[in-house]
């Protein structure tokens, strides 16, 4: 219920009503979070499994978790910024 109503929120507040680039860099966290986490479950699988991943699939699982966190970091302080400056 909390996750639904914070993407009927994105959605109507920086897509339909008033267009923001601040829509694009919450999806795109999203996205590269879960993109670093299935990657990562990738790494847990083949290590279970005795494959030994490269050391570039562990630097691509650390660069989209790291900046699909800051994405959605970011996104949340410039949308707490917008708030303030609407009211």
């Amino acid at each position: 219920m909390l996750v639904k109503n914070f993407f009927h929120r994105m959605n109507t507040k920086y897509l339909f009503s008033n267009f923001h680039p601040l829509f694009f860099l919450f999806y795109f966290g999203f996205l590269l979070t879960a993109l670093g986490l299935i990657v990562g479950f990738f790494i847990i699988n083949a290590k279970l499994q005795g494959v030994h991943p490269s050391g570039a699939t562990a630097i691509l699982c650390a660069l989209l978790l790291n900046v699909g966190i800051q994405s959605i970091f970011f996104a949340t302080l410039f949308d707490m910024m917008e708030e303030k400056r609407s009211h």
